[in-house]
């Protein structure tokens, strides 16, 4: 729970281009460099164990040295504002997950893609035939390893290295 006065705090204006707010999204197909597409910070710390629940991507927060060996400093993404908020910047209409070799997960929203779209994307990606168990021991990352731009001008985030 939050107090009033942060809450208009944080929902003033000002902020928005600061937390991905309030840009329209890019029409699919539309030109642009993935290099100057910025991921939400949040899609390049989550720790994700490959799971069909959207509650298994977690936030650490390693400021304090005892949350690195408990609970303390960890946040369930869903739980957190930056669940609504747009993936990219500037945000998109459509964005693919890639894990490893394996095909392409689309997600689209008109209104631009959130985090909310890329964690449900990673469930039904993984809820989907035998992902999880290709994957075999190594199920579980930190953040996306990379991102580029595919043939119809979608951009593509990347997760090929696995850390558990």
């Amino acid at each position: 729970m939050v107090c009033k006065g942060f809450r208009a705090y944080c929902d003033h204006p000002i902020l928005h281009d600061l937390i991905f707010r309030n840009i329209a999204p890019l029409a699919i197909g539309t030109k642009f460099d993935a290099d100057e597409v910025e991921r939400h910070f949040c899609l390049d710390v989550m720790s994700y164990e490959c799971s069909t629940y959207m509650e298994d991507a977690y936030l650490h927060d390693y400021s304090n040295v005892d949350s690195i060996y408990s609970d303390h400093g960890t946040y369930t993404l869903v739980k957190t504002s930056a669940i609504d908020e747009y993936a990219t910047m500037p945000p998109m209409k459509a964005i693919k997950i890639k894990i490893q070799s394996m095909r392409p997960k689309e997600v689209k929203n008109n209104n631009g893609v959130t985090v909310r779209d890329i964690l449900k994307g990673l469930v039904a990606f993984f809820s989907a035939g035998s992902h999880r168990e290709m994957m075999g021991d190594h199920t579980g990352w930190t953040g996306f390893d990379h991102q580029f731009v595919d043939k119809n001008g979608v951009l593509v985030l990347v997760a090929d290295y696995f850390d558990s």
